[in-house]
């Protein structure tokens, strides 16, 4: 046949009932996007940890065909360790910006309910699943964008992504990222250790990255200190907001600005906190 090459037959599967009323009416299948990554263990047998890079939840537009925001649909960022929604975008508000700099939308257009604050359902086994996958399906690559379905009886994989990375492509700040995702800020040093020794990849001697990691563990130092003494004028401000709000005075979006201004740099701090403890037990490591 001249389309025994062109179609990919599956099993139809449609949406898990619990989630309905957070998805427009007669919505596309909806599915979230789990990216991991791989990072090199110096335990026995050199072992590799999946770790996750990003997840979230797409919500397809009512009548469309697919769950993408590229066809009218929303995305809303998931918290990794839990599987609880935080906010979303859309290809609109991505377009005109968020006054406030990250994701704002806390419920799909459409939809009967607002998705923010929603617990996924079969999170953990979503979790277990696709680092399996990635172990056993994909052992040689870095990143895998899973998209996963949420059924009834479980979760399912629909296809797996090589290079993954859809914040980078809206715009969210590392220091959100880093909240969401605990394990993103490891991603660069664990991207440098799976490089190692591959073709055209890096050939680093011990005493080179030695010497680089000492480079990078005084440059994070900086940066954290740095940011320590910026929280505090941020932090004096909202103060002084909330106590003109006790008379209702405070002009209420710059009060939402410097606490999302405060957000991002408890988040940076978090972040490069997190690297900076893997820079070190790498260079205990060499």
């Amino acid at each position: 046949s001249e389309f025994q090459e062109s179609f990919v037959v599956q099993r139809k599967m449609e949406n898990i009932p619990e989630l309905l009323d957070y998805f427009p009416p007669d919505a596309p299948l909806c599915t979230a996007r789990i990216t991991t990554f791989l990072q090199r263990s110096e335990g026995p047998g050199g072992a590799r940890a999946v770790k996750v890079l990003e997840s979230w939840i797409r919500v397809g537009a009512s009548g469309a065909l697919a769950d993408q925001i590229e066809n009218g649909g929303s995305t809303f960022a998931v918290h990794a360790e839990t599987g609880v929604v935080w906010n979303g975008t859309t290809t609109e508000r991505m377009v005109k910006g968020d006054p406030f700099l990250e994701p704002g939308l806390n419920g799909a257009p459409g939809a009967k309910k607002s998705i923010t604050g929603h617990k996924l359902p079969f999170w953990s086994q979503a979790l277990d699943t696709v680092k399996e996958a990635h172990v056993k399906l994909a052992p040689d690559a870095f990143t895998v964008g899973w998209d996963i379905v949420f059924t009834p009886g479980g979760i399912e994989i629909m296809e797996g992504n090589l290079m993954s990375m859809v914040a980078l492509h809206i715009g969210m700040r590392y220091g959100t990222m880093s909240l969401l995702w605990p394990d993103s800020p490891l991603v660069w040093l664990a991207l440098s250790d799976w490089l190692k020794d591959k073709e055209g990849g890096l050939k680093y001697t011990a005493e080179t990255k030695r010497s680089k990691l000492q480079r990078v563990k005084s440059s994070l130092q900086g940066h954290i200190a740095r940011l320590g003494k910026e929280k505090e004028p941020l932090k004096n401000a909202i103060l002084k907001l909330k106590a003109a709000d006790l008379e209702d005075n405070a002009p209420l979006d710059e009060l939402k600005l410097l606490q999302n201004q405060l957000m991002l740099k408890e988040g940076e701090i978090h972040g490069l906190s997190t690297e900076l403890a893997a820079v070190k037990d790498a260079i205990l490591r060499i």
